[in-house]
């Protein structure tokens, strides 16, 4: 093999392996973006909620009941007999429940909800628990897309 090629062979490959840790790199900016743009709507979404009062921690993972993975997305919520703030402002349909893509865990038994159960909670693609149970003053079914999950 000339050195010509040689040349060109590694150059080559310094080439590729420079570009691999660029493409990384973004992947995991873009990653890191993604994920906090979630946690700040997930945030949000909670604050309107009206459930937890006006919260003004910078962090809606430390708020009683939310459970959050690492990179700050809502995992669980367990209000299980939840009495910290008026049982007026505990409705399903007050929450955005789209804005949940990674809950798992939503447990809401003996919180005094009223109101129906919103359509919306049927979009809740990695739920595998859910306990609505009594809450005498809600109303409804669960939409039929929890009965097809595969969870």
């Amino acid at each position: 093999m000339s050195k010509n090629n040689v040349s060109s062979s590694s150059f080559y490959s310094a080439l590729l392996v420079a570009l691999c840790i660029a493409a990384t790199n973004i992947f995991l900016v873009s990653a890191a973006v993604n994920s906090s743009s979630l946690s700040s709507l997930e945030a949000e979404v909670l604050l309107n909620s009206g459930w937890w009062g006006n919260f003004s921690s910078a962090n809606h993972c430390q708020l009683e009941g939310i459970t959050c993975n690492e990179a700050g997305s809502v995992v669980r919520i367990v209000l299980s007999s939840y009495s910290s703030y008026s049982s007026s402002h505990r409705k399903l349909e007050n929450m955005d429940w789209t804005s949940f893509p990674n809950l798992e865990v939503l447990d809401l038994s003996f919180c005094n909800l009223t109101g129906s159960i919103p359509e919306e909670i049927g979009t809740l693609s990695k739920l595998t628990f859910l306990d609505l149970s009594n809450n005498k003053n809600l109303e409804g079914l669960l939409p039929l897309t929890l009965e097809t999950s595969p969870n």
